[in-house]
């Protein structure tokens, strides 16, 4: 029998609701542990969702809060599946420059990666937009960036108050504004920055029904991050590390193939760009990707965001096909 591979599926378990449950319940992981009759540690995995409980455990777990008068939901949506099962019109990125900067020379590479990452995982959208807010006039900056397809803003003293008010303004939020030139729910947005301080302006966008994504280096803020989530969040060097394996699987579509000639061709295809050594050890960090096995997680990556279908063979759990999900 081929083992469950929970990215298949509509429904994930959830492990940030056992930190919900456990704030509801007024108990820290000792204290629940305690009550569930597991090691610590067991507590803290599933709440990091490095592991998953079984189903005697979930029973506990639904019978501790049910007890308090609580009804967990514990299996959600995955959120991939919801964002690819529905039409998108629109991207707009708005770039906090200023707070996740980088050379101009290298603003011509991140933001060709940036563009094929997101037209990777929404074919057909037609109508994009890209602003970058910029603190200071630098005519290297600037050009490189206006080559790239970006408006420039220059905000000298409050660019987190401009950004703000044109991304509300955009998507018809702003205070009495009862028209959307943009509808949300057909809508993907993208904000580059590390800056926490964006969290509830995300917030409305979530709750409008905008698609968010945040890209930043690996110092972003973790509030930034919980706002969307994990699996929205783009590490810097993502867009790179993926474009490269999206072009690799194309040369491989329908054909069975193991996980490890896929990883093989794919980090030949790096280091041809000169990824070598240390170098190529802090690229799989910048991307978000740990050393042990990172060609396999871009593939659970892309099957997941919808970019690939992975389908596992029956009788041998690395060989896979690759094909193009329709739309």
């Amino acid at each position: 029998m081929a083992p469950i591979r929970p990215q298949d599926h509509a429904f994930v378990f959830e492990s940030s609701v056992l930190v919900e449950l456990r704030s509801k319940l007024g108990l820290n992981q000792a204290g629940l542990a305690e009550l569930l009759d597991v090691p610590v540690n067991t507590l803290s995995r599933w709440e990091r969702g490095s592991n998953v409980p079984d189903a005697n455990a979930l029973a506990a777990l639904f019978s501790v809060a049910v007890e308090r008068g609580i009804t967990p939901e514990f299996f959600k949506e995955r959120r991939s599946a919801i964002m690819n099962n529905r039409d998108k019109d629109a991207i707009f990125i708005q770039w906090d420059y200023q707070n996740a900067s980088i050379s101009h020379d290298d603003v011509r590479v991140f933001s060709s990666d940036l563009w094929d990452y997101t037209r990777m995982m929404f074919r057909g959208v037609g109508m994009a937009r890209a602003v970058a807010y910029v603190s200071q006039v630098s005519q290297d900056v600037d050009s490189a960036l206006t080559r790239k397809g970006f408006e420039i803003t220059h905000s000298f003293y409050n660019s987190d108050r401009e950004l703000i008010g044109e991304g509300e303004a955009y998507f018809g939020l702003s205070p009495g504004n009862d028209r959307h030139s943009i509808d949300p729910s057909r809508a993907v947005y993208v904000l580059i920055s590390n800056d926490g301080g964006y969290a509830e302006y995300l917030g409305r966008l979530k709750n409008a029904g905008i698609e968010v994504f945040v890209c930043g280096t690996t110092g972003c803020s973790e509030r930034l991050i919980k706002t969307v989530g994990h699996d929205r969040f783009i590490p810097f060097q993502r867009p790179y590390f993926m474009w490269k394996c999206y072009l690799v699987a194309r040369r491989l579509l329908d054909k069975s193939v193991t996980k490890g000639a896929f990883g093989n061709q794919c980090r030949v295809a790096i280091e041809e760009d000169g990824w070598e050594g240390k170098s190529y050890q802090k690229l799989l960090k910048d991307a978000g990707f740990s050393l042990n096995r990172p060609f396999a997680s871009a593939l659970q990556h892309m099957n997941t965001m919808g970019i690939l279908r992975v389908k596992q063979a029956d009788d041998d759990p690395n060989r896979v096909t690759l094909t193009i999900p329709r739309n």
